[in-house]
């Protein structure tokens, strides 16, 4: 099985695939003072007329071994680890019909409260949880139905696998 190293976050690494803030330390300017800091506009994304903030993928730690991948044709998707840290994977994208980067994806850690916004057409799927807790909770912020209307999933043959490493 391939395997991929987790990297770090950082401007130059991710730009391709999209952006990201951490919403707690930053030095962005600020609305009202202790004990209400109000920061705005961190990270205007354009996801369509309607926005859906509820979804919540809650991933369980287990094994990071990628064996699906997806894309949106038409949204941006934001994701935001509540609990702790994630890990994340994402692959330029491409041309319908043309094969899947598979040997050009990577791996980033994503720190608990880092909003991370994936570019239209960027391969990816559920985040890994990355902590010693059972689970971590993702707020995913996207358009409603999302899920069903503009992804585009595929499940990989078990030779393609590949396993995320530290």
């Amino acid at each position: 099985m391939r395997e991929i190293k987790i990297k770090q976050l950082t401007k130059e690494s991710f730009e391709r695939y999209g952006s990201y803030i951490n919403l707690i330390d930053n030095d962005r300017a600020k609305l009202g003072n202790t004990p209400n800091e109000y920061y705005r506009d961190l990270m205007p994304s354009y996801i369509g007329e309607t926005v859906s903030s509820g979804a919540i993928c809650r991933v369980k730690n287990m094994p990071m071994i990628i064996k699906e991948v997806e894309y949106s044709d038409t949204f941006e998707k934001t994701m935001l680890p509540l609990d702790g840290d994630i890990v994340i994977f994402v692959g330029d994208g491409i041309a319908q019909g043309d094969p899947i980067p598979l040997d050009k994806l990577e791996a980033f850690l994503v720190p608990q409260y880092t909003l991370v916004k994936l570019r239209i057409g960027v391969w990816h799927h559920a985040p890994f949880a990355h902590n010693e807790l059972s689970h971590t909770n993702v707020l995913i912020m996207s358009r409603p139905r999302f899920y069903v209307n503009d992804i585009f999933a595929t499940d990989l043959s078990e030779e393609d696998f590949i396993k995320i490493v530290d």
